[in-house]
Order: C-alpha cells, then structure tokens, then sequence
C-alpha cells in the first residue's frame, strides 16, 4: 500500500487548515486521515453524484461537496440500486452562482464561435 504525507501550512489551502484545525480543537488529535472512497468491490467515488449515491446506499445524512453543506432524504429508496443520478435540488443565491461559474470559467470563455 502505498503512504503519503502532507504537511499543511495555514495559508496553502484554508479551508481544509480550518477544518483540521477544529477537529484538533475538538479531539486533540491534530490530523485528518484522507483515504478512497468506495464500498467493497465498487469503483472509487469520482464525482459528486456517486459520493451521493454512497451516501444515500449508507444512510449518511449530511455531505459536504464543494463546501456546500447538503442534508440528505429518503435513504430507503436508494438502499439496493444500482448507481444512479440522484435527484437534488441545491439552490444558490445569485452571487453564489456567479462565485461558482467564475470558479470554473474565470475567463468567462464562451462555447459560441
């Protein structure tokens, strides 16, 4: 098995220094281990409808993706299905949504030719 290491620094990534900072606060233990996520013989989860979908299938009610906060419904009907797309509904307020569109597009590049 191979084993990495990371030292975090509090101005490289902020939001996972915070995070591991207030489970240090909380625990006193000052270190988040980072592994895979998939069940027993299932793929590693790579987007976030399947970290959904693994979520649902174990009865996790909340999730966090791309720090956003999502609480989770009707586990039962996803217990034994197979990988679907869950049906979300995740609102944004309009500055939220133009943050999130400059996150992926900050050259505001247009598909039109």
């Amino acid at each position: 098995m191979k084993q990495k290491f990371k030292l975090l620094q509090n101005d490289e990534i902020e939001n996972l220094y915070n995070l591991i900072q207030a489970f240090y606060k909380e625990t006193g233990v000052p270190i988040i281990c980072n592994t895979s996520l998939n069940d027993c013989g299932e793929p590693i989860v790579n987007r976030p409808c399947e970290a959904l979908h693994f979520a649902l299938k174990k009865g996790i009610r909340i999730v966090y993706i791309n720090n956003k906060r999502v609480e989770l419904k009707n586990h039962a009907k996803y217990a034994n299905q197979a990988l679907c797309e869950p049906i979300v509904d995740i609102y944004l307020t309009e500055e939220e949504s133009k943050f999130e569109k400059e996150k992926v597009n900050p050259y505001r590049l247009s598909r039109k030719k």
